[in-house]
């Protein structure tokens, strides 16, 4: 840091109660930070990749009461979708190390939006004395075998799962054997432990392909969840956790019933995202404020914060539901970007302004119209060049807008996380029937040109 940024920091430090500091190393933000109004006796610091400052307006940046950029290295970046838990950003320890010589621990919090950051910077907090949770404390919210153990121990419903530890000598056949004997039948589901955004996760259809699948991976430094293959709407449940200790449910995002995400993305099909807010999601899925509640009481997220809880509606309108995975950050660009238009309030703005506020409520705001419904279309990327960017049909009569993510001539390997996207399609209709047909014809008849 310059002696011109210590000395505003110093100010910032005196002047202040609270000092929020925000890292990206990846990704832009994905709403406008509708609604933030950040209190006078708080201070908000960005610490960004260069890399995404060109994706990033004039009026998201205001926010900040000052904003730093390192330059990223991206050279080992689809690994992390693998193991979140191997993301090292050194400039950021660096920086934080400089940060608490300058700056008040104490006052400090920090936060980042992207899933493979939470494990450095929790390592951060705990290595500088800094306020919030440790590694140690997100294990239970994080670690998928914990996750599925510590909900069998509250009786609460998910997925039958076995444990494959690569390194362990059992012979391939001795292992598949265990696996069946688990799980029970076909199709199987196996994730690594530590991974993130579907990378290194797959369906696993018979006994040949299980065997494949194990023998593939003895000796794997990685360790895998594998579950039964559960049916049903995926869902995601968002939570704001305030300072007060209170937690007020935001809104609902699904896939509808005929879709996985994984079995699309590796299928290269579009995904549909589809926001509900609270009051539509009572109609949707009857109860499951009842389940999302009991799944909140077992694990206990630290406040504040934003939480969210995945899982599977297995009847469609039933108060059925299996927990899948559980989040303890905002969601991705598909999650966070339909966040306002679904609910009234900006993931993002929820997230720095329950650090920021103790009093903040994460109430909806009063400019969004909650009459019009969205839904986003996900395109993964599929082997070839994408010949170039076209356009939607002119027959549509919803609202749209097309965000593409690939130019054209750009040679595409097919997509094994959600960070390969061609393209996102975006539709508002006051009508739910006319959106979900619009939405519906898109995704079986439209799709990038691709060669």
């Amino acid at each position: 840091m310059d002696q011109e940024t210590i000395e505003q920091l110093k100010t910032l430090d005196a002047s202040k109660r609270v000092i929020v500091v925000l890292f990206k190393w990846r990704y832009p933000f994905f709403t406008n930070l509708e609604a933030m109004k950040k209190p006078q006796d708080a201070a908000l610091i960005g610490y960004f990749a260069r890399q995404i400052q060109p994706k990033l307006t004039n009026e998201q940046l205001a926010h900040f009461d000052k904003v730093l950029w390192f330059d990223a290295d991206y050279g080992d970046f689809a690994r992390v979708y693998v193991n979140s838990d191997e993301t090292k950003v050194p400039q950021i320890e660096e920086f934080v190390k400089e940060l608490v010589e300058v700056v008040s621990p104490t006052k400090l919090h920090l936060l980042e939006t992207e899933e493979f950051m939470i494990h450095p910077v929790a390592a951060l907090r705990q290595k500088y004395g800094i306020p919030g949770p440790t590694n140690a404390d997100l294990t239970r919210l994080r670690d998928k075998q914990w996750l599925k153990e510590h909900a069998a121990t509250h009786s609460l419903p998910s997925a039958k799962f076995i444990v494959f530890d690569g390194s362990q000598k059992n012979s391939a056949v001795t292992s598949a054997e265990k696996i069946e004997a688990i799980i029970g039948s076909y199709p199987m589901f196996a994730k690594p432990i530590h991974g993130v955004g579907g990378g290194g996760g797959g369906r696993i259809d018979g006994r040949a392909q299980l065997d494949e699948w194990v023998a593939a991976r003895e000796n794997d430094e990685q360790t895998y969840l594998i579950e039964e293959y559960v049916e049903g709407r995926e869902f995601w449940a968002v939570f704001a956790l305030l300072q007060s200790g209170e937690r007020r449910l935001l809104y609902l995002i699904h896939l509808p019933a005929d879709q996985s995400m994984h079995a699309s993305l590796s299928a290269g099909r579009p995904i549909a995202y589809i926001g509900l807010n609270v009051k539509d999601m009572k109609f949707e899925f009857p109860g499951i404020k009842n389940f999302l509640d009991d799944v909140i009481t077992a694990f206990d997220p630290p406040h504040p914060h934003i939480f969210c809880i995945q899982g599977f509606q297995t009847k469609p309108a039933a108060h059925e539901y299996k927990l899948t995975e559980l989040a303890y950050r905002i969601n991705g660009a598909r999650g966070t970007g339909i966040s306002y238009n679904a609910s009234g309030v900006s993931l993002e703005t929820a997230l720095l302004m329950c650090h920021l506020d103790p009093d903040y409520q994460a109430e909806p705001d009063s400019k969004h119209n909650c009459n019009i419904r969205h839904i986003s279309l996900w395109y993964p990327k599929i082997e070839g060049i994408l010949v170039n960017q076209t356009s939607l049909p002119a027959t549509l009569t919803s609202e749209h807008e097309i965000r593409w993510y690939a130019l054209p001539g750009e040679k595409m390997k097919s997509a094994t996380s959600v960070a390969d996207f061609i393209c996102s399609v975006h539709l508002a209709h006051q009508q739910k029937e006319t959106l979900m047909k619009e939405a519906d014809y898109l995704r079986m008849n439209w799709t990038p040109e691709v060669q």
